[in-house]
């Protein structure tokens, strides 16, 4: 029996994914990373990932996760992933993606009633988009 971990995956509107698990896999602002089972307590970001989940049986499950956080707390040997968008690649839409990257350009040209706060997140946001359309491209 392969050691596992408790992860969760949630955006505000809903709970993506909990199970137990042997590893996950993404990226972040410093390179891919892999998280087992029992690893140390970590904390980072992540701008956008294709984020990989394997089960007990091999089974590999893909997301597309955005402007998120990951915990693992070894203490209880559990992982959560905080995003304001993941969703599993079989929901993923290419037209929802490129109508989302519409509105995002059409909000950066109207800018000037944001705050340099909403710029800056909309910018990144436009980022996260881009480098999910290069890799379902």
């Amino acid at each position: 029996m392969k050691k596992t971990f408790k992860l969760s995956i949630r955006t505000p509107q809903e709970n993506i994914l909990e199970k137990q698990v042997v590893s996950i896999y993404f990226a972040n602002e410093e390179g891919d990373l892999m998280v087992l089972a029992h690893h140390a307590n970590y904390m980072t970001t992540l701008q956008f990932s294709r984020v990989i989940v394997v089960d007990e049986k091999g089974n590999e499950e893909t997301y597309m996760a955005r402007n998120g956080l990951f915990i693992f707390d070894n203490k209880t040997n559990t992982g959560r992933m905080l995003a304001l968008y993941a969703e599993h690649t079989h929901h993923v839409s290419s037209q929802t993606i490129q109508e989302y990257l519409a509105f995002l350009n059409e909000q950066l040209v109207k800018g000037e009633d944001l705050s340099q706060f909403q710029l800056v997140y909309l910018h990144r946001e436009k980022l996260g988009v881009e480098k999910q359309i290069k890799q379902l491209g």
